[in-house]
């Protein structure tokens, strides 16, 4: 947990001034990435936010851990760890599904304690889990937002 928090914190913080080099005021949002707020949807603004991603996921992309879309074991075991943290912080998460189960889905509809725990409260105040974020972050399949890169 340690190692994912601060490879999170790490890639949030050089994302974050690098789009503040390009005028725009990123925040760090739950999964270990950035958003942003009031952002204005017209062209223009629209064009330099796709500009300044492409230039700042290049200089600061993905940690691994958020990037890899592969249901390896590694990744497992990480899920596996993130449960155990989520609760550790009192929050009831059911028993994961084996590995191999987990491997033959695809990795956006992959077992996560996460979109678990989401789905059973549905009453999980923002800054609760936001905060549990934080202690217990996610890595492989999870609810990352990333700015457009202009090329999909």
């Amino acid at each position: 947990m340690a190692q994912v928090r601060q490879e999170n914190e790490k890639f949030q913080d050089g994302q974050i001034s690098c789009y503040s080099e390009h005028g725009l005021k990123a925040v760090k949002t739950m999964g270990g990435s950035v958003g942003f707020v009031d952002l204005p949807q017209d062209s223009a603004t629209q064009d330099l936010l796709e500009k300044a991603a492409a230039d700042c996921n290049a200089r600061f992309p993905l940690p691994q851990h958020l990037a890899d879309k592969t249901l390896t074991d590694t990744a497992y075991q990480r899920m596996l760890d993130t449960r155990a943290c989520i609760v550790a912080h009192g929050f009831d998460v059911s028993e994961p599904p084996t590995f191999d189960t987990w491997k033959d889905s695809d990795w956006q509809s992959a077992w996560n304690p996460y979109a678990e725990l989401v789905n059973a409260t549905n009453s999980l105040a923002k800054d609760k889990l936001f905060a549990l974020a934080n202690a217990c972050p996610q890595s492989g399949p999870n609810f990352e937002v990333l700015a457009p890169t202009g090329d999909s």
